[in-house]
């Protein structure tokens, strides 16, 4: 919110500096982001008139202007501005000035003609925002005075950084209120009395969507001449705050929104056939809106609309053939109350940002409408001509917001704030923020909340109020009482937090994406899947709710790559977004990513590319610290964002599907512009069991026994089928095996292949005998030649 410091004190006259004023805002919740001049330091500009001019005679692109700038003192002056005529004021600057840009005026000789100063335009004071060309001033501008005093340009810029909840502070009114109440004054605020009507013709208007509009007033005026100018100092402030001139129409009602908190629209009379509807907008119904694009209306969108046509998105932006031009001569004014649940994303739904929206989406009094209409049909008449007709007004009141009464005890305020006030106090505070409070018993009032706060519905805020009105400078440092519980952490995060420590162990880093990604992103992985779209993205490379993390940790791996980091070790865990059954499921999830070379590079070992198998012994590591690990598998699967044949699925028990592993699908590495190979996980983390405790076993004195088998196999038969077979017959013998050959030579039956395992047995207290060992060994050789037709290789 930017305004005029000046604009401001004309609201509530304050003899205090224009530092403590900042300071009582800031203190009262209102934080003051910046504080500048409206323009750079400069004197010796006067306001001078123009009497005579007539052209030089050496050159067609120059005149020469007799300038009067006191009762008894003219002076020449050589000008190139095409704007000079005879009879205008304009800002005169005098030998000895020095402009913005350090520009000194001295006495020159233009084409052999002395010129003794310089009429200006606006860009050459530092008023960059006013058009080029000499600075007009207002014909009854004294001549004489400085231009400084005159234009009030030793006035301030303030800019308010406002919270969401104080949508009552986006006017010069609702500022003014609070600073009425920090200086402890009754609030005095202009009344605009109705303006009589001059005619009689009105405009039906009719409220379909009454929730979205319980209040809509309007009111004709005949005979406005849009061609006027609005008055230079009114121009002044509209651009200190940041609001270019337009025409006088909408000038006027920019200028009563900056005022009062109320966004107004003004139709073309003549552009509008019957009467006003207030509706949801149509399936398929356009509208070309004032910057000239045409947008399809959501059936979710609020519009202003005629017997025919919409004509404006309520609260957000009129549509350009009902819009006032030059050419218009009759108005018709619009003063409305939209629910805030109604423009809310309304105007990024468009890609729009209009001061109106900004209003109407954080909330504005709905009981401002008369005043605010009454005020902008004094200027337009006292400034634009015309005849006003009655307001037009169509209310459904049981739909407006429900303002209530919030008791609040004496006990209650102090105690929170640790304070000592009197109920008098408080009551002073909240009745000069214009609320109405009565006393119910000695330490207890009842306040009434205005329609102009719609963030207070509890007493903690109406402590808020007491707090930031009293001076949070004043309240005494107070350190705070709390019993505090200790609560042992939760499996889910005891289970997170070592899955976190082992992947660090591995050499992984952990990173965090976000949570939305592009739809073309998503299809690229999983086409098949169906993601949830978001109604209102910050962008469209953040439209969808991930159904995987793949996708962030891919962006992440482009990253690093573009940078020179070819091995790329990462890991997060996060939630994914699954649509299953028109629901949205929030899943758990550890995912990873591995490419580049297995070791980090060095002299001693040479650069081996990581494959599947490195990505399948770090999950064996995960999986096998669960309480039960023996229980999780591998089997071939198919993904469609993994390689056909480098790819598997994880169950557990043989049958519930945990997660994925595999290569990226060529397909994918070249869409992404990826040269080597990549490998990813996902897995559910609500389907791992607990990570079972570390236990420590006393190491065995006794001494291990190897036993080495070379198995003949059907190639059919996994090589996890024929481990976990003799893992089962060896129990607690074996303590340790190792997979150390594959074999299918020419030596090898056709259709079959050689495996070879070592088994280390060790009794933990007592000396294995040989016997033991032999017949463990026939046991396993039985075992897997009669669940596999196996034989020992000869």
């Amino acid at each position: 919110m930017k305004f005029s410091e000046s604009w401001l004190r004309e609201w509530v006259d304050i003899k205090i500096s224009t530092t403590a004023l900042l300071n009582q805002l800031t203190f009262a919740g209102l934080e003051v982001e910046s504080c500048m001049p409206v323009a750079p330091g400069f004197q010796k500009v006067v306001v001078g008139e123009v009497l005579v001019v007539k052209p030089h005679p050496e050159t067609q692109k120059l005149t020469i202007c007799q300038v009067k700038i006191a009762t008894d003192k003219f002076l020449t002056i050589v000008c190139g501005a095409e704007n000079v005529k005879q009879g205008i004021k304009v800002p005169v600057a005098l030998i000895g000035a020095v402009l913005p840009g350090n520009l000194e005026i001295k006495e020159a000789e233009l084409r052999g003609v002395k010129s003794f100063g310089m009429l200006c335009s606006g860009v050459e004071l530092g008023l960059a925002d006013l058009p080029s060309g000499l600075l007009i001033l207002p014909s009854d501008a004294p001549v004489g005075e400085l231009v400084r005093n005159y234009l009030q340009l030793e006035d301030k810029i303030i800019e308010l950084s406002l919270t969401p909840n104080r949508g009552d502070c986006l006017s010069i009114r609702g500022i003014a209120r609070d600073i009425f109440a920090i200086n402890n004054l009754k609030i005095n605020f202009k009344v605009y009395d109705e303006v009589k009507p001059e005619h009689q013709k009105t405009l039906s208007v009719e409220l379909k969507a009454p929730l979205g509009c319980p209040v809509y007033l309007g009111r004709i005026i005949m005979g406005v001449n849009c061609q006027a100018q609005l008055p230079l100092l009114m121009q002044e402030r509209l651009r200190r705050a940041g609001i270019h001139s337009v025409s006088i129409v909408v000038d006027i009602l920019n200028y009563v929104m900056l005022e009062l908190g109320q966004p107004m629209h003004a139709f073309d009379l003549k552009q509008l056939q019957g009467g006003i509807v207030v509706r949801i907008a149509k399936p398929k119904e356009s509208l070309t809106l004032l910057n000239g694009n045409q947008v399809e209306l959501q059936e979710n969108t609020l519009v202003i609309a005629d017997q025919y046509e919409a004509k404006a998105i309520a609260g957000v932006i009129g549509g350009l053939s009902s819009s006032v031009t030059d050419h218009t001569v009759d108005i018709f004014l619009e003063s409305a109350y939209f629910n805030p649940s109604f423009i809310a994303g309304c105007a990024k739904q468009y890609g729009l940002t209009t001061d109106s929206a900004y209003r109407f989406e954080r909330g504005v009094d709905f009981n401002l409408q008369r005043q605010a209409i009454e005020r902008a049909t004094q200027l337009i008449i006292e400034l634009a001509g015309g005849k006003a007709g009655p307001v037009i007004a169509a209310s459904h009141e049981d739909k407006l917001p429900r303002r209530q009464t919030i008791p609040l005890s004496l006990n209650q305020v102090n105690e929170l704030l640790s304070l000592e006030l009197d109920l008098i106090t408080i009551k002073q505070i909240f009745v000069n923020l214009g609320m109405s409070a009565t006393e119910i018993s000695n330490d207890t009032l009842k306040v009434f909340v205005p329609s102009y706060r719609f963030d207070i519905t509890i007493p903690q805020d109406l402590i808020e109020e007491v707090a930031r009105i009293y001076g949070y400078d004043k309240i005494p440092v107070a350190s705070l009482k709390s019993t505090t519980y200790f609560t042992l952490p939760t499996d889910h995060f005891l289970i997170e937090s070592k899955i976190k420590g082992l992947f660090q162990d591995l050499g992984y880093h952990e990173v965090i994406t976000y949570s939305f990604i592009s739809s073309e992103e998503q299809q690229l992985l999983e086409p098949g899947v169906k993601p949830l779209v978001l109604a209102n993205p910050i962008s469209n490379e953040m439209a969808v709710m991930r159904t995987s993390l793949w996708p962030g940790l891919l962006k992440i791996l482009k990253y690093n790559i573009a940078r020179q980091q070819p091995r790329v070790r990462i890991f997060e865990i996060g939630k994914r977004f699954i649509i299953r059954n028109n629901e949205l499921n929030q899943e758990s999830v550890v995912s990873g990513l591995i490419t580049g070379t297995r070791f980090p590079e060095q002299w001693g070992i040479n650069k081996e590319k990581v494959d599947f198998f490195d990505l399948k012994g770090d999950l064996e590591q995960l999986l096998f610290k669960t309480k039960d690990g023996g229980n999780y598998t591998f089997a071939m699967a198919e993904h469609l964002a993994l390689h056909p044949g480098q790819s598997a699925k994880i169950l557990y028990q043989n049958k519930e599907e945990i997660g994925y592993l595999g290569a990226l699908h060529p397909r994918i590495v070249q869409a992404l512009n990826l040269k080597n190979s990549i490998y990813l996980f996902e897995l559910n983390l609500n389907k791992i069991l607990a990570i079972k405790p570390t236990i420590f076993n006393e190491v065995s004195k006794f001494p291990a026994v190897r036993r080495d088998f070379a198995i003949l196999v059907n190639k059919s038969v996994t090589t996890q089928c024929l481990l976990e077979t003799i893992k089962k017959v060896a129990d607690k013998l074996l303590v340790d095996i190792v997979l150390f050959d594959v074999f299918t030579g020419k030596e090898v039956e056709e259709g079959k292949r050689s495996v070879a395992v070592g088994l280390t047995l060790q009794h933990p207290i007592r000396t294995l005998k040989d016997e033991e060992v032999v017949k463990l060994s026939e046991q396993i050789v039985m075992a897997l030649r009669s669940q596999y037709g196996a034989e020992l290789r000869e």
